[in-house]
């Protein structure tokens, strides 16, 4: 099956909004998901690591990639699942993903109901501008050192805190 004859089902969109604080599950989806978070900035773990990802960014998870969003001060994101054969044309790793204008109405069109010839164009065109950037991002690798993850985690909690930036800190994480 092409992309012509599955595009109107190949795509589909939904909006969520997080307040401050939000910290998701851990969770998969069975269809590849690109996340862009059209306004604020989400961070986006996975089993490899975090990417803290602002609107001109979007996320790219190949299909029952485990995963959980947070934020410390709210986002709203529009998910895109991909389904059959317009994954082909799609990147197989996760990874960040340039949004450039023309993807970024592209996504916004398929919010929208479409007639399906309309849907198909705007999924050929989706497939097209999608490609995953290999080092442009913020990505923190997970990492393995039980003191550095606590302070991953005293920075990922509050990333504004300026007191976390000051030498001998000693809220629970420098010692």
């Amino acid at each position: 099956m092409t992309i012509a004859e599955a595009g109107a089902e190949a795509l589909s969109v939904d909006r969520s909004v997080f307040p401050a604080g939000f910290r998701g599950t851990w969770h998969a989806h069975p269809a590849a998901q690109l996340i862009y978070p059209s306004r604020g900035v989400m961070i986006l773990e996975t089993a490899a690591g975090c990417w803290v990802v602002p609107p001109q960014q979007a996320c790219w998870l190949p299909s029952n990639e485990n995963h959980r969003v947070q934020t410390s001060a709210g986002f709203e994101m529009l998910s895109v699942y991909c389904r059959g054969s317009v994954l082909r044309r799609l990147p197989e790793a996760p990874g960040v993903v340039a949004v450039s204008g023309l993807l970024r109405e592209c996504i916004f069109a398929l919010e929208k109901a479409a007639p399906r010839s309309r849907r198909v164009s705007l999924a050929i065109l989706f497939s097209q501008e999608v490609s995953v950037e290999i080092a442009p991002s913020l990505f923190v690798p997970q990492l393995r050192s039980s003191r550095l993850r606590k302070i991953e985690t005293a920075l990922s909690r509050e990333p504004g805190n300026d007191k976390l930036k000051r030498p001998g800190f000693s809220g629970g994480c420098f010692v």
